[in-house]
């Protein structure tokens, strides 16, 4: 039965409308994903890596069906206009060839259609790489204003006799296992709790918010003197060579020598620093103020621990550290990550307001405790009386001299050295200064019920297109649209002077269009030459 073909058909890749120029939305702000997908492994990642390849794959397999169907049909094409010589017509193999090759032949022959059939298939092909680099994973900050959080600390006085023995705890658990510090603290810092919302709790992201807290700026130790012990064997006392601190002040060291005195051994000490005067007659702290023990300056005495027997020929080397312990009240603006609670002091104002502890009317602003003496006052009322807040020496449970040997010791030079070339100081000053603070976040805080206003900066993982992919890939898939449509329209009307009485691609409509021709003495003079 002969095939009743229609002038106009359209050949089967041709019959639904070309489609492959997308229109490619990309937002500034990229499209949210789950934060579990990694940018470089997982499920998701290869997913979203994939699709786009594999659109590129259908898209490069289509055009190549398309682009045979063309090279197929090209010889009948050739064969309808008559008189063609076998090599241009039924003896063509573009089907057979690589699409480059293809560009080549089909241009030789003057065959256009199939030049532009192959130039999009060639083109296609860099579909594949652009399509695997379109998209791309980015951590994004997204800022949610106005969040109010509890702020259950506020500046105050809430004295508790614990204070300076856990922080001393914690110093010698630092110095032995480098322990993370508590929430809200570092070397310096101690700032007032306050609660993070639960809805961001360990999210990936921070939180800013303004609010108060306390520095410990140490930076006044100072090596008083390297001085000399020696132990009198007649009285069975020690003696301690004059400790000069500066032209108005020797320190007085009646209570570290009765110390040593009643232990029967030299250990590491310290006492206020109480200046005498040349009658040997105590005056005021070297501060010139009238002030509490408990809050005066301090000397750590810390001897070589080299093994006696020492005596008054053969005299201990001791260094003699003075320190003023110094706390500031400042209204910072802290950022605090919310994944590990880590935190970052982004802006710092002293509060310049000053007073003293002994002021009833604000205790904000007045002297620290120095932690490291017994505190006698008149007041019975006052939590300070008789409390020990820290004991002075090695034995017992840890204190912070022992956190301080322990941290000299495990230096390089280890701790003899640095007591003979000075360098003492800076282990000292930097442990004295994370004791205070310690201290402070339970001293200097007391319960609030206050709300502060934060700003949550969220870390998002959002998909984003790749600009430099996407452009290239928009200029491909237009070029191809309008390259497509156009190869369409010419090879409809190719079809049209075409009609075939057979269905194309068949022996039957060759041999239906070759009837009048001389094509069966072309094929056999080809296959004369090929034997």
């Amino acid at each position: 039965m002969a095939w009743h073909g229609d002038p106009n058909a359209v050949a089967h890749p041709f019959r639904s409308p070309y489609s492959w120029s997308a229109i490619i939305e990309i937002p500034r702000s990229g499209w949210r994903i789950s934060n579990i997908t990694s940018a470089t492994e997982g499920f998701l990642h290869y997913a979203i890596i994939l699709s786009p390849v594999a659109l590129a794959i259908t898209i490069c397999t289509i055009w190549q069906w398309i682009d045979n169907y063309i090279k197929k049909m090209q010889p009948y094409i050739e064969l309808a206009h008559g008189s063609t010589p076998g090599s241009q017509s039924i003896l063509l193999g573009y089907s057979q060839r690589h699409p480059i090759i293809g560009i080549f032949l089909g241009a030789v022959k003057r065959h256009y259609l199939v030049v532009l059939s192959s130039a999009i298939v060639v083109t296609t092909l860099a579909l594949q790489p652009l399509m695997g680099s379109i998209f791309a994973i980015q951590s994004v900050e997204h800022m949610v204003p106005g969040v109010n959080i509890i702020n259950p600390s506020i500046p105050g006085f809430n004295f508790t006799d614990t204070a300076f023995l856990t922080a001393a705890q914690f110093l010698q658990a630092k110095s032995l296992y480098n322990i993370s510090f508590p929430k809200l603290t570092n070397e310096i810092w101690a700032i007032g709790d306050f609660d993070i919302p639960t809805s961001f709790a360990s999210g990936n992201g921070s939180l800013q918010v303004n609010t108060t807290a306390y520095r410990s700026n140490m930076t006044s130790c100072r090596n008083a003197l390297t001085t000399n012990v020696s132990f009198n064997e007649t009285s069975s006392t020690y003696d301690i060579e004059e400790i000069q601190l500066d032209s108005n002040c020797t320190l007085n060291t009646t209570s570290i020598l009765a110390f040593w005195d009643s232990d029967s051994s030299i250990g590491f000490s310290v006492t206020p620093a109480v200046c005498i005067d040349m009658n040997q007659t105590e005056i005021l702290s070297p501060t010139g103020a009238n002030i509490l023990p408990a809050m005066q300056p301090v000397v750590f005495f810390l001897p070589i621990t080299s093994t006696p027997p020492y005596s008054e020929s053969n005299p201990l080397a001791v260094a003699a550290i003075y320190c003023q312990p110094n706390l500031e009240l400042i209204n910072a603006t802290v950022e605090v990550d919310l994944a590990n609670g880590d935190f970052t002091i982004l802006q710092a104002m002293k509060d310049t307001q000053a007073n003293t502890f002994t002021d009833p009317n604000n205790l904000l602003h007045g002297r620290v405790l120095n932690g490291l003496t017994n505190a006698f006052v008149t007041n019975e009322s006052d939590p300070l009386p008789y409390h020990t807040l820290s004991l002075n020496h090695l034995n017992g449970p840890p204190t912070l001299m022992e956190a301080i040997n322990q941290a000299a010791s495990g230096t390089p030079d280890g701790y003899d050295t640095r007591i003979r070339d000075g360098s003492l100081v800076d282990v000292v000053q930097n442990h004295y200064s994370m004791y205070l603070t310690l201290a402070a976040k339970q001293l200097y805080f007391t319960n609030g019920n206050g709300t502060l206003q934060a700003v949550v900066l969220l870390s998002q993982s959002r998909l984003f297109v790749t600009p430099v992919a996407a452009y290239l890939l928009t200029a491909i898939l237009i070029g191809n649209a309008i390259m497509g449509a156009a190869l369409h329209l010419a090879h409809k009307r190719a079809r049209h002077m075409a009609p075939f009485p057979r269905q194309p691609n068949t022996l039957a409509a060759a041999f239906a269009l070759t009837l009048d021709s001389n094509v069966g003495d072309v094929v056999k003079v080809s296959m004369i030459m090929k034997h």
